[in-house]
C-alpha cells in the first residue's frame, strides 16, 4: 500500500494566548498561604518556588518571576514569555531559561483548596530531586487486570474508611487496606516494587498538595475521602492509582506520625511506612474474608463487565498500532504530556494513550484521536494513519529532517540518512 503525504506534516504554530495576570496573582496568593501555614514543617523546607500558567494548545506562558537567561519580559509584577522548542504545556516541572518552575494549566480549579492541592502537587515536583526523591515512573500495567483492578478499589474504600474514622476502628480499616494491598501483591508480584516506587512519585506530590491544601483551608481530611471516592471512577488505575493511595496513606500517616517523611531515605513506600508506624501488619489470608465489608460482591461484578469489553478495546488498538499501518518516531528519549487516567497496556508493546504531546530531536508530534501507543522504555511512539478513518494527529518536522515510507508504514529520518 503507497501513502500520499496528503495530510499536514507541518503544523501551524500553537496558538497565542493573552497573558492572563489574575490567574497567576490569584495562584501565588494560593502558594503563599499554604507554605505559610506550612512553615517549612511537612519537608523541612518551602515546597513554594518559581511558577508557570500555560494554556492548552499554546507555548505562550506567564511566570512568576523572571527566568535566569533572559528569556521572559516583564508585565507588571509578573513576566510572560513562550515555552522553549519541543516544551509544551502541561502540569509538571520545568526548566525554562535555565530557571527551574513548576507548570500548571489554566483555568485553575474553581475552588480555592483544590487549586491549592494542584499547585503544591506540581511544586514537589520542582524541588523532589534535592529532598533526595528523584522522579521514578515504573509500569503498573497489572492494575488494567481485573483481579487487581478489585483489590485495589477494595484499597480505596478501606482507606477511606479509616481517614473517615478513629481509634481501633480507624487501625483496623487501615489494617483491612493493607491486606487488601498484600493480597494484590501476592497474585501481582511484580506490583510489590511498581507501586510503592510510583508512590513515592506521584503519590508523595499528591500527598503533599493534600496536606498543604489542609492545613490552609478547612476540611482537608474530608477532601481526601472525597477524592478516593472519586479515584474509582477513573478510568484508568495503571499510572492514577498513586495519587489516590499516596493521598490516603499520607493522610492516615500525618495523623500518626508528621516526621513520617523522614523515613522516606530508607526507601520505603507510603503503606510500607504505615504498617510499621502503626504496627497494623497485612494479614492477607483475611483478605477475601473482608471484602464483604467494602461492597467487594459489588465491585467483583462491575470488574468482570469491564475485563468483557476490555477484550474488544485491545484487539482494536493492536490491529490498529501494532498489526496496521501506522507513523513510528525514531527510537530515542522523549518529552511527553499526556492524560495519567486514562492508559491501556498492551502485553510487550507498552501503553496506549488515548492522546498527547510528544517530541524529540526530530520534532513535535500532537494526537488528538485513534490512541498513541508508547513503549515501556518511553523511546518511540505509533500512531495509526488517517486512512484508519479514527487516527487525527499533528506531526511538525524538525527541518532537515524527512518522513519517508517503510513499506505501509511511515518514519522519520535524520539528515543525511
Amino acid at each position: 500500500m503507497r501513502w500520499t503525504l496528503s495530510f499536514a506534516l507541518l503544523g501551524a504554530p500553537l496558538a497565542a494566548q493573552t497573558p492572563d495576570t489574575a490567574q497567576i496573582s490569584r495562584a501565588v496568593a494560593i502558594l503563599e498561604r499554604v507554605c505559610a501555614a506550612d512553615a517549612d514543617t511537612t519537608w523541612g523546607r518551602s515546597i513554594c518556588g518559581p511558577l508557570l500558567l500555560g494554556h492548552w494548545g499554546s507555548k505562550a506562558v506567564i511566570a512568576s518571576v523572571a527566568d535566569s537567561a533572559g528569556l521572559f519580559t516583564p508585565l507588571g509584577r509578573w513576566w510572560v514569555g513562550e515555552l522553549e522548542d519541543r516544551q509544551f504545556p502541561a502540569n509538571t516541572a520545568i526548566r525554562v531559561g535555565g530557571t527551574r518552575y513548576s507548570m500548571v494549566v489554566m483555568p485553575l480549579p474553581d475552588e480555592d483548596a483544590i487549586a491549592a492541592t494542584l499547585l503544591a502537587h506540581e511544586q514537589f515536583h520542582r524541588i523532589q530531586r534535592a529532598l533526595g526523591l528523584p522522579p521514578q515512573d515504573p509500569g503498573a500495567g497489572h492494575l488494567d487486570e481485573e483481579a487487581a483492578r478489585r483489590w485495589l478499589r477494595l484499597e480505596y474504600r478501606a482507606l477511606a474508611r479509616a481517614i473517615a474514622t478513629g481509634g481501633e476502628a480507624s487501625c483496623g480499616h487501615a489494617r483491612d487496606a493493607l491486606a487488601f494491598r498484600a493480597a494484590r501483591h501476592r497474585a501481582f508480584p511484580e506490583a510489590a516494587m511498581a507501586e510503592p516506587a510510583l508512590e513515592r512519585h506521584e503519590g508523595l506530590a499528591e500527598s503533599t498538595g493534600q496536606r498543604l491544601a489542609g492545613l490552609a483551608y478547612p476540611g482537608g481530611e474530608e477532601r481526601v475521602v472525597e477524592y478516593l471516592g472519586r479515584a474509582e471512577s477513573t478510568a484508568s488505575y495503571v499510572r492514577s492509582f498513586a495519587y489516590a493511595t499516596g493521598a490516603g496513606y499520607g493522610a492516615l500517616l500525618d495523623r500518626a506520625d508528621p516526621t513520617w517523611r523522614t523515613a522516606l531515605r530508607e526507601g520505603l513506600g507510603p503503606a510500607a511506612l504505615l504498617a510499621k508506624v502503626l504496627r497494623c501488619a497485612a494479614r492477607p489470608a483475611t483478605a477475601e474474608a473482608r471484602a464483604d465489608r467494602y461492597g467487594g460482591a459489588e465491585i467483583a461484578a462491575m470488574e468482570r463487565v469491564r475485563a468483557d469489553s476490555l477484550v474488544q478495546l485491545r484487539a482494536d488498538f493492536t490491529a490498529r498500532l501494532v498489526e496496521g499501518s501506522v507513523l513510528k518516531t525514531p527510537p530515542g528519549a522523549l518529552r511527553f504530556t499526556f492524560d495519567p487516567n486514562s492508559v491501556t497496556p498492551l502485553a510487550g508493546e507498552g501503553n496506549v494513550y488515548p492522546g498527547g504531546t510528544f517530541s524529540g530531536p526530530w520534532g513535535s508530534l500532537e494526537v488528538e484521536s485513534g490512541g498513541v501507543l508508547v513503549r515501556s522504555d518511553f523511546q518511540q511512539v505509533r500512531v495509526g494513519l488517517p486512512g484508519d478513518g479514527v487516527s487525527r494527529w499533528r506531526l511538525t518536522v524538525t527541518p532537515g529532517w524527512r518522513v519517508v515510507t517503510e513499506g505501509d508504514d511511515l518514519s522519520i529520518e535524520p539528515p543525511g540518512s
